[in-house]
């Protein structure tokens, strides 16, 4: 049986670069989530591999997961926060998590891929 998805007619994301709201077309969050997908393929990222997303924005979050997904791959989101601090506690805890993940890959930053995806290889 195929499994149809709806979308609505735009998304609207609000952070702290864009206090006011971004309005994203489905088109194009599909097409942002597309190249993600694509150069994980292109990349490393078999089906079923893990990757952990360290991102700060929900549209880079959003298109990441969709990306991963239609890439066949697994995901974490990591807390924005976890880490940044450099406290010992942060960096145990994002230590901890990686010890039980084991992703093969980190999107971090503001994954950008248009044109290209900010991601960083994990020696695993």
């Amino acid at each position: 049986m195929a499994m149809g998805i709806t979308l609505s007619r735009s998304f609207c994301f609000v952070g702290r670069n864009t206090p006011d709201g971004m309005t994203v077309e489905p088109d194009a969050l599909l097409a942002y989530a597309g190249t993600i997908a694509a150069s994980l393929r292109s990349g490393r990222i078999a089906r079923g591999d893990r990757v952990a997303l360290w991102l700060s924005s929900g549209l880079d979050q959003v298109a990441a997961a969709l990306g991963c997904w239609m890439a066949g791959a697994a995901f974490c989101v990591l807390p924005s926060f976890a880490g940044r601090s450099g406290s010992e506690r942060a960096v145990g805890r994002l230590q901890e998590v990686f010890g039980v993940l084991q992703p093969k890959l980190l999107i971090e930053g503001r994954a950008d891929p248009l044109p290209a995806v900010a991601t960083k290889g994990l020696d695993r």
